[in-house]
């Protein structure tokens, strides 16, 4: 079947499976970027990473950071923190890799034929289809037997990780002390001083207002604005407007029909009785068993009664002696001799294979053929003006990307060049926009100072994998100072958060002094007492956290909640109770040994990394 799949895919190349995979595929070895040992990240047991290599994952992850996300990548999200896990992924992937070559771990081509048939982006209604297959596969310019070997490394790497995950247990005390922990009871005393009951008191004068608008004036400012005239490439677009012709579309039919591409090859509609082997060894009685259920089957005995008469596998039995409707490749090499050589209803020789013996019937056998042009026009009309419009697009990035770098071109002579019109842009303020305006991450980067101030030509803003746009500032209208009424507001609301955080810092810091002086808080804010389990509902989550993080303390602490809340508590004891709900034991069980699994695979890792011979660019990777 992957030699069949091979032949039929010929001259096509992979791009939708980076998204699909998500682990990029050059993580696993796959593509060849051109190795220069000057400009290296990495090198690991000889083996060199460019940094080119690196920085296209780098691209890769950031693209679909940004798609995850709208476009607003979380601040977390820095360039050292994206370089640091992409690296640290590309070195895990490389280590455990080498270390299953080592240990000879195989992974089956069956195995990896089912992979690939269960593979979502390869289906249709009717299930596995090889030619929306072979449409997948472009961009990347990798060929079946390179994504195969993408499917093949990554399943042993999943069997090492599974000898060592699916080895990990716990001893009994170790579960026994754990669950212990887990629902332990945290007894203690608390205040809970809440900012917006505070914030309802403060009050602010019109004094105050002009006091800060004076001294703060160059911060009220109305926002930049502009209208900018931008090429917006998209590669759908450039797809749909692909010509295409008659002719055109029945020579790319022919030379395929020659290739074999159209043929639907017999389909067999297959009568089967398994007699398996059994752990006992008795497989003289078993095949005498086969011998005489070949008997009845000549005497015109139904496959049905035969195989619940005879058999011994559950699955032939259920199923009533009908194996199913197959192409010959998709049938097991042991039976496919004799399927070939099988009349209509013929009932096979017994046949031996490691599962035990075997009768098989055909009970029809459709007709090889080659589909019809009407049949698959669609088809070639969308294949052609993919793979066209496909190639368009990326030489037509790669030009426009070179045009920009090199900055000796208008972007009126870039959309000559390239056939792509100017838009021109409604008014657009840094905060807010229209249609792709609406990314924040693009309002940021046309409002920067080189495009704002220095008139240059963007960069390639990608919105997604298929679509990016280039801009220049057209009209820019520069922020004007803001009067005192139309800040009023902005400020009243800014002096107000001030003033309250200030207020129940101070007045929390006099309830923590007074509490551990064992002095009495104001009358309005009284203690009050706590025993909490991890499963409480009588608190929120984040002030759980903080009350089973907190050690035993006689003193009072004080933390600051996301909501601006104070919470003020001490922890006086804690209570370990051997009565637990067996139902959320079971859950807490599976997650310790899981935990446990991950944690030994992790050490397992470590100690790869420790054993292997590693060098850093330093200087490359401490630029940001």
């Amino acid at each position: 079947m992957l030699n069949a799949i091979r032949e039929k895919l010929k001259g096509w190349v992979i791009f939708v499976l980076v998204i699909l995979i998500a682990i990029p595929l050059v993580f696993l070895g796959v593509g060849d970027f051109g190795t220069n040992q000057k400009s290296y990240s990495m090198i690991v047991n000889d083996q060199i990473i460019s940094i080119s290599r690196l920085e296209q994952e780098i691209f890769r992850y950031k693209k679909i950071l940004q798609k995850n996300y709208q476009g607003n990548i979380p601040t977390s999200y820095s360039n050292a923190f994206i370089k640091k896990i992409t690296l640290d992924y590309l070195l895990r992937s490389m280590l455990i890799n080498h270390h299953a070559d080592e240990l000879n771990l195989i992974y089956s081509p069956k195995l990896i034929l089912e992979e690939i048939k269960n593979t979502d982006a390869f289906k249709t209604e009717t299930g596995f289809d090889a030619d929306l297959y072979k449409r997948q596969l472009f961009t990347l310019g990798m060929s079946s037997k390179e994504y195969e070997n993408y499917i093949y490394r990554t399943g042993i790497s999943n069997q090492l990780k599974q000898a060592v995950t699916d080895t990990s247990f716990l001893t009994k005390s170790e579960t026994i002390d754990l669950k212990k922990f887990r629902n332990h009871i945290r007894i203690g005393e608390y205040i809970l001083l809440k900012f917006n009951d505070i914030k309802k008191n403060i009050v602010i004068s019109e004094t105050d207002i002009k006091n800060y608008y004076q001294e703060n004036k160059d911060s009220f400012l109305s926002q930049k604005k502009g209208v900018f005239r931008y090429l917006d490439i998209n590669k759908h677009d450039i797809i749909k407007a692909i010509p295409i012709n008659d002719e055109l579309i029945e020579e790319i039919y022919n030379k395929n029909l020659s290739l074999g591409i159209y043929n639907q090859p017999e389909k067999y509609r297959i009568n089967h009785i398994l007699f398996k082997h059994t752990k006992e060894g008795d497989n003289e009685k078993i095949k005498q068993k086969a011998i005489q259920a070949r008997k009845d089957l000549i005497n015109n005995e139904s496959f049905s009664l035969t195989s619940e008469k005879y058999s011994n596998d559950q699955e032939t039995i259920n199923n009533k002696g009908y194996l199913g409707e197959f192409y010959i490749e998709e049938i097991p090499s042991y039976l496919q001799t004799h399927i070939t050589k099988l009349q209509i209803k013929e009932i096979s020789q017994i046949i031996k294979s490691d599962k035990g013996y075997h009768l098989i019937s055909i009970t029809d056998k459709s007709k090889s053929y080659d589909k019809t042009f009407t049949e698959v026009k669609h088809n070639i009309i969308k294949d052609y003006r993919d793979e066209q419009g496909t190639r368009l697009y990326y030489n037509l990035s790669e030009k426009i990307k070179e045009d920009v770098f090199v900055g000796n071109k208008s972007i009126d002579e870039i959309s000559l060049e390239s056939n792509i019109p100017i838009i021109e842009s409604k008014l657009i303020s840094e905060n807010n926009g229209y249609g792709i305006f609406n990314y924040e991450f693009i309002r940021n980067i046309i409002f920067s100072s080189a495009i704002i101030n220095d008139q240059k030509l963007s960069e390639p803003i990608y919105i997604n994998d298929d679509r990016f746009i280039i801009a220049k500032i057209k009209n820019y209208y520069k922020p004007k100072q803001l009067s005192i009424d139309e800040s009023r507001d902005a400020i009243e609301a800014l002096l107000i958060t001030l003033k309250t955080s200030n207020k129940i810092n101070v007045l929390s810091n006099n309830l923590i002094i007074d509490l551990n002086n064992s002095m009495n808080p104001e009358v309005s804010y009284k203690l009050k007492p706590f025993e909490v389990s991890i499963d409480s509902r009588d608190f929120s989550e984040e002030i759980k956290e903080i009350l089973f993080s907190s050690n035993i303390d006689q003193k009072f602490l004080k933390y600051q909640l996301e909501n601006k809340d104070i919470l003020i508590l001490s922890i006086k004891s804690i209570r370990y109770s051997d009565k637990t709900d067996n139902r959320s034991n079971d859950s807490f069980s599976n997650f310790i040994i899981n935990t446990r699994s991950e944690s030994e695979f992790n050490w397992y890792f470590q100690n790869l990394k420790k054993d292997a011979e590693i060098i850093y660019n330093e200087e490359y990777l401490s630029q940001n």
